[in-house]
């Protein structure tokens, strides 16, 4: 099988997952469950439903995530006194801290990946990768 951009960049996000490595000795995250911390860190407060578009989640898988992290301490379900039908997930004291600290060796590995490319290259990449998404977004299955 030739060495498609598929198969290539799946491999290269795994190798990305495993050198930022989510699963310290501490407090074990899968990538799913970081992102969530992540991304609650930067909107304050999700509903599940928000949270299953952004991270393009089921609803039950989402439910499920925040189960584990609410088990961890990481966050906690709120209930909104406008909408009492629903909850707000937020992340508590001890999520916010593993979100920073996933932030910070996040960016320490970016900032690494920069320094080895050069500019162009670095603003090539970007731009491309930018592209892939928005195409990934149109595409439709088997058809052109």
């Amino acid at each position: 099988m030739r060495h498609t951009l598929i198969f290539h960049t799946i491999n290269i996000a795994r190798k990305l997952q495993q050198r930022v490595s989510f699963r310290d000795t501490h407090l074990p995250l899968s990538y799913s469950q970081a992102l969530t911390l992540i991304t609650l860190r930067l909107k304050k407060s999700l509903s599940q439903n928000e949270l299953a578009l952004i991270l393009y989640l089921s609803p039950a898988s989402v439910v499920t995530l925040i189960d584990e992290l609410e088990k961890l301490g990481l966050v906690k379900r709120e209930i909104p006194s406008d909408d009492r039908r629903r909850y707000s997930i937020v992340l508590t004291k001890k999520g916010q801290r593993k979100a920073i600290a996933i932030r910070d060796l996040t960016y320490k590995l970016d900032d690494f990946l920069k320094d080895k490319l050069q500019a162009r290259h670095n603003r090539s990449f970007h731009l491309n990768l930018n592209k892939i998404d928005h195409y990934l977004d149109q595409w439709k299955g088997g058809e052109k």
